[in-house]
């Protein structure tokens, strides 16, 4: 008799080790996922980190950045901004004044493509408008920028600093 409770005592235990174990996986699955969630929430608030100010940038440059983020397939980099000075903004929007991003963890420079097609893969406006959005498109070879590195922005004299990569 003492044998078989011994025995039932054991299979109740193994049995809570069982439902423990269990549990094991979709508690570590249910930590890693918030901490996904918390990191892409904090990511879009490390992408307004800039070496200017956001009011800085909208008295010296006319401009707010929207972002910076991969696209096609990770093989561009989307730069965008919206126009809210347009005088002050005009340099930024003019397609012969070069503009690259360098790369901070390397020092390298990725420019903007020039297809012979389309042109420079950029936005450009004869009359610019006030509150409307613009792009740079540029390259990213061998997706050599990922998400989560930052870079800084350089057209002609304006220099932006530390943008994170969405």
């Amino acid at each position: 008799m003492q044998y078989g409770n011994a025995v039932s005592a054991l299979a109740g235990e193994g049995a809570a080790v069982r439902r423990r174990s269990r549990a094991l996986p979709l508690l570590g699955g249910a930590f890693v996922i918030g901490a996904l969630a918390l990191a892409w929430i904090f990511s879009w608030f490390n992408a307004g980190a800039m070496s200017p100010s956001a009011s800085e940038l909208r008295n010296t440059w006319g401009i707010e950045i929207l972002g910076i983020r991969t696209s096609a397939a990770g093989y561009m980099l989307d730069y965008r901004f919206r126009v809210k000075d347009v005088d002050k903004a005009a340099p930024l929007l003019d397609r012969t004044i070069p503009a690259y991003i360098v790369v901070e963890k390397s020092g390298a420079r990725l420019g903007v493509p020039n297809p012979p097609t389309t042109g420079r893969l950029r936005a450009s406006a004869k009359f610019p408008k006030k509150d409307r959005n613009y792009f740079i498109f540029f390259g990213n070879p061998g997706h050599y920028v990922k998400a989560g590195d930052r870079v800084s922005v350089v057209i002609g004299d304006f220099k932006v600093q530390h943008l994170v990569v969405q």
